[in-house]
């Protein structure tokens, strides 16, 4: 029996099989769980750099600090404020930036597991053998 084959077999299904379902879990993993919580929204200013809200072309920031974006409730009408204002974010692309390296990692060493299953199943069912050395 070929011990040093029967390593290599094994070693290389266990990382294919790993790796591989790492890799479909952050692949195919869901992307409707990544919105900023309701519970906590961002601000306006908050927001700044990622999205810009306008109101007949004016930025919503403006309107809101002239009192010109009307909120009518049950009491009455009053001038929308910057804390009545919420934003949520759908944050898949940034999820999905920051799975590149491990994915990259993970078809890594899928590669290297399946280099490793077919050393070994050539070593132990080919004509093939390691170099002997003295």
């Amino acid at each position: 029996m070929n011990k040093g084959a029967n390593i290599l077999i094994i070693l290389g299904a266990i990382a294919v099989c790993v790796w591989t379902g790492h890799l479909l879990i952050w692949a195919l993993g869901g992307e409707t769980g990544w919105w900023t919580p309701s519970t906590d929204p961002l601000t306006l200013a908050d927001s700044r750099d990622r999205v810009e809200v306008l109101v007949d072309g004016t930025l919503i920031q403006r309107r809101i600090a002239e009192g010109e974006v009307l909120l009518r409730r049950k009491g009455g009408t009053e001038s929308l404020t910057r804390d009545d204002v919420g934003i949520r974010f759908n944050n898949v692309d940034r999820v999905r930036a920051s799975r590149r390296w491990p994915m990259t990692v993970a078809g890594g060493l899928i590669g290297a597991g399946a280099v490793m299953l077919i050393w070994g199943l050539a070593w132990r069912f080919g004509r093939w053998r390691p170099p002997v050395t003295a």
